[in-house]
């Protein structure tokens, strides 16, 4: 009985020791679905300002509501250094615009935009699982962090990419649309 005790108790330790150490999930996206994009601090939603379809549209956060510029088509793209990345593609342009790195630079405090949608690396994201329900979201060639920007509790505060710090203003609820 006391062996059994102490076999049970090692492999709790184990069991535990390895999911500690494992860490966070990635997160699984379905292809072509329509998903909306939370923010943990703020508790608003990813926009396109306006709903427009000019090119160089702003990214940013405003109070969630129902409409299409707040939902966004995960669409599978190249898999680089072994994992998925996607293309975020507003509802309302039906695939023909993404979300882009302004530029494609890796400046940081870069703008996030849209644009016509195309190969380039400044469209493609990983989609990173933090525990809870939270995702980060970052840019597959420089692995930084979708942020929302100061002030970022307002509305159109913009969202930029920054290095990725763990802060709430880089954590996002991934919830279908």
């Amino acid at each position: 009985m006391k062996k059994s005790l102490t076999q049970a108790a090692i492999l709790a330790v184990s069991t535990f020791t390895v999911l500690a150490v494992a860490g966070p999930a990635h997160a699984d996206p379905v292809n072509g679905q329509s998903y909306r994009i939370k923010n943990v601090d703020s508790g608003k939603c990813m926009d396109i300002r306006d709903a427009t379809w000019n090119l160089g549209g702003q990214v940013q956060q405003f109070t969630c509501h129902a409409e299409w510029n707040q939902h966004f088509v995960f669409r599978k793209a190249e898999v680089i250094n072994g994992r998925q990345t996607w293309r975020l593609t507003p509802r309302y342009t039906d695939g023909q615009r993404c979300v882009d790195v302004r530029d494609g630079t890796s400046n940081g405090g870069e703008l996030l935009q849209t644009w016509t949608c195309h190969s380039g690396w400044q469209q493609r994201f990983h989609i990173v699982g933090a525990g809870g329900g939270r995702y980060t979201i970052r840019p597959s060639y420089n692995g930084w962090c979708l942020t929302v920007s100061y002030p970022r509790y307002d509305d159109l505060a913009p969202i930029r990419q920054y290095p990725c710090g763990g802060s709430n203003d880089q954590l996002f609820y991934i919830q279908r649309a």
